[in-house]
C-alpha cells in the first residue's frame, strides 16, 4: 500500500510538471515581448589578424508605444545587437518599425518550412535551415536557425535570441546569451547594475516628425532618460513662439505626441523639446 501511494504520488507530480511545461510552451514565442524582459550577452570578437576582444551587452524592453502607422510596438533600450528598436510579434513573425522610411518591416518568420528562404525588408533573403530541441538554462524548448548574408541567428521559443554569429572580411563576432529576465523570472547570470548602466543606450532623443510634410496632423516621438519637467513648443520659420503642446513632469521613457496644425497656414515650422539641461530642435513642413 505504501509503495502504491508513493508510486501514485510520483506519477501525479510528473503529470503536473508535464502539464506545466506544456502550458509554458504554448504561451511563448520566438521573441517574448513584455515590458521588463531583458537579455544580457557575452560578446567575443576575433579579427582575421589574430586579435581577440571580449565585451558585454544588455538589452531590455522599456516601454510600449503606438507609432505613426497606428501599430503598437515594444521598445528596446539598446539596439546595438539587433539593429531594431521598435518590435511587435504577430502570426508567429517578428516585425520592426523602420525609422529610415517609417514602415512596418518583417525581421523573422518562424512559420516557414525547413530549408526554405523568405524575404525581409530588414535582411533581404533569410534561409531557415534547421530546427531542433535544446536545453537553455535547464529548460527544454524548440530552437530555430536562420541565416542571411554574414549573420546567423539561433532563436529559442522560450528565450528569444540565444546566440548570433556575425562575420566579415575583417573579423567575426559571436553573441551568446549569458542570462535573461523573462516575465519576472531570472535565468542564467545577469550583468550587474553598474555594468548594465554603462552599456545602456537609453538617452535623450528627439525624432523627426512623421509624416513630414503633413496636413494637418503629425506625430512626434521623443525619448527622455531621466524624470524631469518636459516642454515641447512650436515656432514659426522666423523663430516666433506659436504654441506649447507639452508642459508637464514626465518619467524616463519613450513618448509620442500628435500635433494638430489645422489652424495654421502652410509653411516651415520648428518644434523644440526641453528636458532639464537637454534640448533639441527639428524642422517640419505643413502643406495644405
Amino acid at each position: 500500500m505504501y509503495f502504491s501511494m508513493r508510486k501514485m504520488t510520483k506519477i501525479s507530480i510528473t503529470f503536473i510538471l508535464i502539464m506545466t511545461f506544456t502550458d509554458v510552451s504554448f504561451t511563448q514565442n520566438y521573441f517574448p515581448l513584455e515590458i521588463g524582459n531583458r537579455w544580457d550577452y557575452n560578446i567575443s570578437t576575433q579579427t582575421h589578424g589574430g586579435n581577440f576582444y571580449n565585451s558585454k551587452l544588455s538589452v531590455e524592453i522599456i516601454a510600449k508605444t503606438k507609432l505613426a502607422n497606428d501599430k503598437e510596438y515594444y521598445v528596446l533600450s539598446n539596439d546595438g545587437l539587433f539593429d531594431w528598436q521598435y518590435l511587435r510579434y504577430e502570426n508567429d513573425s517578428l516585425f520592426c518599425f523602420s525609422n529610415n522610411d517609417s514602415t512596418d518591416c518583417l525581421v523573422f518568420a518562424f512559420n516557414q518550412f525547413l530549408n526554405s528562404s523568405y524575404y525581409t525588408c530588414k535582411y533581404d533573403t533569410i534561409q531557415y535551415l534547421e530546427q531542433w530541441n535544446y536545453s537553455n538554462f535547464g529548460i527544454l524548448d524548440t530552437q530555430q536557425y536562420h541565416v542571411t548574408n554574414g549573420i546567423a541567428f539561433e532563436m529559442s521559443k522560450f528565450f528569444g535570441l540565444v546566440s548570433s554569429d556575425k562575420w566579415s572580411l575583417l573579423s567575426e563576432t559571436w553573441y551568446n546569451l549569458r542570462g535573461c529576465l523573462i516575465s519576472g523570472i531570472t535565468y542564467g547570470s545577469l550583468l550587474s547594475v553598474e555594468t548594465k548602466s554603462d552599456l545602456d543606450n537609453y538617452s535623450f532623443n528627439l525624432e523627426q516628425n512623421y509624416p513630414n510634410p503633413f496636413n494637418p496632423t503629425t506625430r512626434i516621438n521623443y525619448t527622455i532618460n531621466k524624470a524631469d519637467h518636459i516642454t515641447l513648443s512650436i515656432y514659426d520659420n522666423l523663430g516666433r513662439f506659436i504654441k506649447k503642446v507639452i508642459d508637464e513632469y514626465q518619467n524616463p521613457g519613450i513618448y509620442n505626441k500628435e500635433i494638430d496644425m489645422h489652424e495654421y497656414s502652410s509653411g516651415i515650422y520648428f518644434y523644440k523639446l526641453i528636458s532639464g539641461n537637454y534640448h533639441a530642435v527639428r524642422k517640419m513642413l505643413l502643406i495644405k
